[in-house]
């Protein structure tokens, strides 16, 4: 759903393109997520952790447009 998501804003906003290069690391993201998650059951600040890095994450790749 992510990636179809950035897909979208990828192809209705010609001037953030570049998103669609990215598109690809984000299901690695997430996998890397899960997995580190798995590993720290029920810690629920490894999930806020985890949320602050990717919000982070996008907000650093911004500026290359």
């Amino acid at each position: 759903m992510l990636v179809a998501g950035f897909s979208y804003v990828a192809y209705a906003i010609t001037e953030i393109g570049f998103l669609a290069l990215l598109l690809p690391f984000f299901p690695v993201l997430m996998a890397m997520f899960t997995a580190l998650d798995a590993a720290f059951r029920d810690a629920w600040i490894y999930g806020l952790s985890s949320a602050l890095f990717f919000g982070w994450l996008l907000a650093a790749v911004f500026p290359l447009a």
